[in-house]
């Protein structure tokens, strides 16, 4: 899903020159861990005993979850439908928090990244 030749700048620490890097690249990197951490969620759902109760679906909440692709990896992964989850019910400035990041959702079959 990523620009294959589009750069990308990353601050490095300290005094470090930033790195310059393709998005394809940052996504060689990113993709694997993300997928990694989402097999781990998948055993632990499944030791959990509520692999059963998460038949509808999966909800990825979190600021990870904003990631492009993490929802095609997700199905991939738990073999489920899979969407990003907002947060609901809320006033005041909600523009400001409508983003998966600030979304907190205490059912078992939600995955907070």
């Amino acid at each position: 899903m990523a620009g294959m030749h589009e750069i990308i700048e990353v601050r490095s620490l300290g005094e470090r020159e930033p790195q310059r890097l393709t998005r394809m690249d940052l996504c060689d990197i990113i993709e694997p861990r993300v997928e990694e951490i989402l097999q781990m969620v998948f055993q632990e759902i499944k030791q959990s005993g509520y692999a059963d109760s998460a038949k509808a679906g999966v909800v990825l909440t979190g600021g990870t979850a904003l990631l492009l692709g993490i929802v095609e990896l997700a199905e991939d992964v738990f073999r489920l439908p899979a969407r990003c989850g907002v947060p609901t019910g809320i006033g005041g400035l909600v523009e400001m928090v409508n983003s998966p990041m600030y979304c907190y959702w205490s059912r078992p079959v939600t995955v907070c990244l």
